[in-house]
């Protein structure tokens, strides 16, 4: 069992009905390499292997390879899709996380990419993917090619966390939720009464109104602030909010956004930090403790950890490193 002992990691949830299936197969193909024609509709799979993108290549046969691969699966978009895809711009192609960088094609158009390529490599393993592709992309009723270039630096590599999807827009899709914190770490120092900045893009074509709640735990789970307002946004435009929290002790806090509309409904899930290294955790061993340590120690010894250290590109800034300790 892998034991993280260090994770970070930020979720968005996307709230609202569904208004169609994914209609992407579970079984894609995957060849190790890079060439550019790979995203051609007609290229010949034949020596393609067969691969889920549920989970790393290296847990799939192909164990130790860092560097390009690309994936490739067709896919029917019934005509039925057609009419939602043009009136809310698009279709929504979800993937899951890729560990590290990629670069992702429908049709042979490039629909978006996270992380950046070598040489300006920037990995970014956990990170969602939903891509907008354009309607004008997609050929109705026929086989359309999603062609994914991937680049891994080191450790796992590849498509998981998935199921892919392709689905039509809902309302949710036309909104993004998220802060703007300036520090990049998300480790706030100074004062215990911050201002939580917040932004709300809005694709709809009339003014948006909801009502934004944000809710923070600490790190044991125990509801430390909540606070609630009204807000409004301008067609096709981006608007600004902030909270006032007040009195942090130092540690670590969860907290989520959630805006509730009958046009659409959002939540962002976000962690944070204030003057961490300042926690006090007060001595609490109990007396059979030396006991359990011992008897512990013993077990570990055992069993060979397979220490593994997987650098975090995303968190990484030019002042620190922060990097994944893995174990058995």
């Amino acid at each position: 069992m892998k034991r993280a002992i260090l994770a970070l990691a930020a979720v968005v949830l996307l709230a609202g009905p569904a208004l169609s299936q994914s209609i992407v197969p579970a079984e894609w193909k995957f060849l190790k390499g890079d060439k550019p024609h790979y995203i051609d509709s007609a290229l010949n799979e034949y020596w393609w292997n067969d691969i889920s993108p549920l989970t790393t290549w290296e847990k799939q046969g192909f164990q130790g390879y860092d560097g390009f691969a690309w994936y490739r699966v067709k896919v029917v978009v019934p005509p039925k899709m057609k009419k939602n895809a043009y009136k809310y711009g698009g279709l929504m192609l979800n993937l899951g996380k890729i560990d590290d960088a990629d670069e992702t094609f429908f049709n042979g158009h490039l629909v978006g990419a996270t992380g950046k390529m070598p040489p300006d490599y920037s990995g970014a393993y956990d990170r969602p993917r939903s891509y907008l592709v354009p309607p004008e992309y997609v050929q109705w009723g026929k086989k359309n090619t999603i062609a994914v270039r991937v680049y891994d630096a080191g450790g796992d590599g590849g498509l998981y966390g998935g199921p892919a999807e392709l689905t039509t827009r809902g309302n949710p899709d036309l909104l993004k939720l998220g802060t703007a914190f300036k520090q990049e770490d998300m480790i706030i120092k100074g004062s215990p009464d911050i201002e939580i900045p917040v932004t709300l893009k809005s694709e709809f074509r009339k003014k948006y109104r909801g009502a934004l709640i944000l809710t923070i735990k600490t790190d044991f789970g125990e509801e430390f602030h909540k606070d609630y307002r009204e807000v409004a946004v301008k067609k096709m435009s981006t608007g600004h909010f902030s909270f006032r929290v007040k009195d942090l002790e130092p540690g670590f806090y969860k907290a989520t956004l959630s805006l509730e509309s009958k046009m659409g409904n959002k939540k962002h899930n976000f962690n944070f930090g204030y003057e961490p290294e300042k926690i006090v955790s007060p001595a609490d061993p109990q007396p059979d403790f030396a006991e359990f340590w011992q008897r512990a120690k013993d077990e570990l010894a055992g069993v060979d950890p397979q220490y593994k250290l997987i650098r975090i590109d995303s968190l990484c800034t030019e002042k620190q490193n922060v990097y994944l300790v893995e174990m058995r």
